[in-house]
């Protein structure tokens, strides 16, 4: 366990990875849940307690080329898990292949990502976001997920992680967060990646929908160089 405002840092080699086709889209409004009879109330946003757990970001490497690379990972908050786990300084070391496999030098271990959990001070702002039934929540994120810029196989692992705990809910409330999430989860990473994609989505499960203000998405970047790919969430409590 990693105290409060810590650092984990990461060394990574990698090569780039082929382009793969972008995971069909198709309008996301035909699944968003209709609204009941009359037009809800808006509705203000629960209150939340802080700290919140950020559940399974994992963070993806891939440059142009074999090459060494470290991440410095600093949170306001906790980090609880991480797997591989660092070396005494704090530092993990590996070498990452043009697929994105990264193998830690030490143990000669292969990984798929970095992965890493952690209690963070953070308020998520849901006056802002997406009402989705539960039963509809996985085609809803195999769009949304493609327009956030990740690639067929990112995406079905965050789906194959987050639906499972979506799903069963009558709604879900879903927001993506981007720079509030990134000034309280910092990556400082060398070499710089050219293309850095973070998506973490923060959701909370409903008894019944309510009218929020859509959120608006910015387009993802372009995946060029070497490009760095990070996807994590939290549940809120429901209501």
């Amino acid at each position: 366990m990693v105290g409060l405002g810590a650092c984990v840092v990461l060394a990574a080699g990698c090569a780039s990875v082929p382009q793969q086709p972008p995971v069909p889209t198709s309008s996301s409004q035909e699944r968003i849940a209709p609204e009941p009879s009359g037009t809800p109330e808006p509705q203000k946003p629960n209150p939340i307690v802080e700290p919140i757990v950020m559940y399974k970001p994992v963070i993806y490497l891939y440059p142009p080329r074999t090459t060494a690379v470290s991440v410095q990972l600093d949170v306001d908050g906790e980090v609880t898990v991480t797997d591989p786990r660092p070396d005494a300084t704090g530092t993990w070391h590996v070498i990452a292949n043009p697929s994105g496999d990264l193998v830690e030098i030490d143990s000669g271990k292969h990984y798929p990502y970095l992965f890493w959990e952690a209690d963070v001070r953070f308020s998520p702002d849901l006056s802002s976001g997406t009402v989705v039934q539960g039963s509809e929540t996985r085609a809803y994120l195999s769009d949304v997920l493609a327009q956030r810029g990740l690639n067929p196989s990112e995406a079905a692992a965050f789906i194959e992680y987050w639906v499972p705990r979506m799903e069963a809910s009558p709604y879900n409330l879903i927001r993506f967060e981007g720079d509030a999430y990134e000034r309280v989860a910092r990556l400082h990473v060398t070499p710089q990646p050219d293309t850095q994609i973070r998506v973490f989505m923060v959701f909370q499960p409903l008894s019944h929908p309510i009218a929020v203000r859509p959120q608006k998405l910015p387009d993802p970047p372009a995946r060029k160089g070497f490009v760095l790919v990070e996807w994590g969430g939290t549940q809120l409590s429901g209501r």
